[in-house]
């Protein structure tokens, strides 16, 4: 996909991200009946039911509860933070985001992924005549080298590069100790 051929119109970013599994397809009352999407002032789903008659945001129960730009700005912000292009000139100028909510998405975006990616089932990837690349890094938080020093967390990972199948885990901290205990012996 392209940036041209992106939605331009809040029905057609829904549908697209419903074909990605980002909101859902399909959506039940409190009472089981199934819903119908309903877009316009306000997206949600209503039932449609006489005795029901339940409405629900589109956004409640889902990855995009509690934000509130429009979802052609969603497809666009996810297609840019993918090829990197999510400064915050650029999301301002191009997007019309500010910059905090231009900070925060990106934030939530690195969640995303983490999360997915550790709750990816664990197996081997690559092969024989497969390359795969591995990394791993120290990630800590510290705010402008001040205030409490949290303890430092490694994550490893991997990339084949044919496949593209990739993992994430969490070095445990006993892990951590162990080696450097090893590594003092040695």
């Amino acid at each position: 996909m392209k940036l041209f051929d992106l939605p331009s119109t809040e029905e057609k970013a829904i549908s697209l991200l419903q074909e990605k599994g980002v909101l859902p397809m399909v959506r039940y009352c409190a009472k089981g009946h199934e819903m119908i999407l309903s877009v316009g002032k306000d997206v949600r789903w209503q039932c449609m039911k006489k005795d029901c008659r339940t409405k629900v945001r589109m956004r409640v129960g889902n990855w995009l509860e509690g934000s509130r730009i429009p979802f052609v700005t969603i497809v666009r912000f996810i297609y840019c933070w993918s090829w990197e292009m999510t400064s915050v000139s650029f999301c301002e100028r191009e997007l019309g985001i500010d910059d905090n909510t231009t900070i925060d998405w990106n934030n939530y975006m690195r969640c995303v992924c983490v999360a997915y990616l550790t709750r990816k089932p664990k197996r081997a990837i690559g092969g024989e005549g497969m390359i795969v690349e591995v990394d791993e890094s120290l990630f800590t938080k510290r705010k402008s080298n001040a205030g409490r020093v949290l303890p430092p967390q490694w994550i490893f990972g991997g990339l084949c590069r044919e496949s593209k199948e990739c993992f994430l885990v969490e070095v445990s901290r006993s892990f951590c100790r162990s080696i450097e205990n090893y590594a003092s012996v040695a």
